[in-house]
């Protein structure tokens, strides 16, 4: 005797329910990108006879006025329960929630971003701050922009007029700082040819932040062909 297979008629509407259960949508959530080293303050308007609590990705912080967890250092609770993060790391970063009896008051994702350390080179070596060239000389510059993240954009300038029509583009690599972290080293070649008396070449690193916003200068003159 034939037996006939249940038929699965309800699959698709299990599986969105699921999506929607795994990933809610908090439109709440205040977003914050600051660079490390730096410092932010989370307010928290909340009613100081309910229970409060702050968390960090899950894990209390502070129980009302106590503090829970000590993994974090430069975390401090002000009288008014705003929380202060200073000399902030990429550690702190994550998702910050006040609650009140159990209900989200405020809620922060931070963001951490390492600006890069920037140098100038007149060939992929030798680092270089002022130049004296013939005038007319095409000139090929490397900017090197080490240990961001994320990584940055880099463009450049001439006399603050930005000019990126021959810039090659930057290769990024990643490695590792002297602490460990996942960074990004980023590289950019620049030709152009000098036809003022004197002025400067810019290289410019950016994120969409704007928090890896970084600016290196090289100042240049020319003299007249012999």
């Amino acid at each position: 005797m034939r037996v006939n297979k249940p038929k699965v008629i309800f699959s698709s509407l299990m599986v969105l329910f699921l999506v929607v259960v795994l990933f809610p949508l908090n439109e709440s959530q205040q977003s914050w990108t600051v660079a490390i080293s730096s410092s932010v303050l989370f307010p928290c308007n909340s009613d100081p006879y309910k229970m409060r609590i702050w968390e960090h990705d899950n894990n209390v912080l502070f129980n009302n006025k106590l503090k829970i967890d000590f993994k974090l250092d430069h975390i401090y609770l002000l009288d008014n329960y705003s929380l202060l993060i200073q000399e902030i790391t990429l550690p702190h970063k994550g998702i910050y929630r006040c609650l009140q009896d159990g209900s989200i008051a405020e809620e922060f994702l931070l963001n951490v971003e390492v600006p890069p350390k920037m140098f100038l080179t007149i060939n992929e070596f030798d680092s270089v701050m002022k130049i004296s060239v013939e005038e007319g000389t095409d000139i090929t510059l490397f900017c090197h922009a080490f240990g961001a993240l994320p990584p940055v954009n880099l463009s450049w300038a001439i006399d603050g007029e930005e000019n990126d029509y021959r810039a090659l583009n930057f290769t990024v690599a990643v490695g590792d700082d002297y602490q460990g972290r996942q960074v990004f080293n980023s590289v950019s070649s620049y030709t152009f040819k000098l036809i003022r008396n004197n002025g400067t070449v810019s290289c410019r690193s950016n994120t969409v932040s704007g928090v890896g916003k970084r600016e290196i200068n090289l100042q240049y003159s020319t003299f007249g062909k012999t």
